[in-house]
């Protein structure tokens, strides 16, 4: 075969094959968006349901297991006492004021504060994570100036990726977190604290009053 011709079969299968290339990677790409549509599907008929079976047991005249809330009272789980978990939420809410979101409040949600995961049922565990909503008009503005895409018709974001952390200057916060609970610590931006709480059981990250102790006899 002459040079000529040689190079111009070579030609030719280096163009298939990278036609090949990006079709297949089209195709992963189409399927981890498909993936992720289906997810995000699913937790929110999840959510849907939840918010149902609320509606009409209350209007039964009883009260659900576990209804959306902004719970104030005692300590989610995975905290030794109300000391340690003050001492998280005071972590916590410096580091966002630190980082520049004063308008910002934080709430926890998922399997500490329900007792279970909603997609495995697992109870709350050592090696569990912490869910925490941050829900406020000056983080969510940032978010969106950043880029991060937003679900649930614009109203929150998923959950936050190490760059996304990094890049809102949350990242020093977050690995003392996890320092302090020995567990990771994942971050999801809402636009309204309302927003956070309406769907989901919440306990919002605010100190509780530590009891006192009693003198010995």
């Amino acid at each position: 075969m002459a040079q000529g011709a040689l190079a111009a079969v070579l030609r030719g299968l280096v163009q298939q094959a990278e036609r090949l290339g990006a079709g297949i990677a089209e195709s992963v790409a189409r399927f981890t968006d498909r993936t992720a549509d289906i997810a995000e599907a699913n937790l929110d008929r999840i959510l849907r349901t939840d918010d149902d079976v609320a509606a009409r047991m209350a209007r039964a005249g009883r009260r659900p297991a576990c209804l959306p809330t902004r719970d104030v009272s005692g300590v989610p789980l995975g905290f030794a006492d109300a000391s340690g978990y003050n001492e998280f939420v005071g972590t916590l809410r410096h580091g966002l004021r630190g980082a520049g979101f004063t308008r910002t409040e934080a709430v926890f949600q998922g399997s500490s504060v329900t007792g279970v995961s909603y997609l495995s049922g697992q109870p709350f565990r050592p090696e569990s994570d912490y869910d925490i909503a941050l829900a406020g008009p000056d983080i969510f503005r940032r978010a969106r100036e950043l880029g991060v895409s937003l679900r649930s018709d614009g109203t929150r974001t998923g959950p936050l990726t190490p760059t996304q952390i990094d890049a809102l200057g949350l990242r020093p916060m977050q690995a003392r977190l996890h320092a302090m609970a020995g567990r990771d610590v994942n971050f999801m931006i809402f636009d309204t604290i309302d927003r956070a709480t309406d769907r989901r059981p919440s306990r919002l990250a605010v100190p509780v009053p530590i009891p006192a102790r009693r003198a010995a006899p």
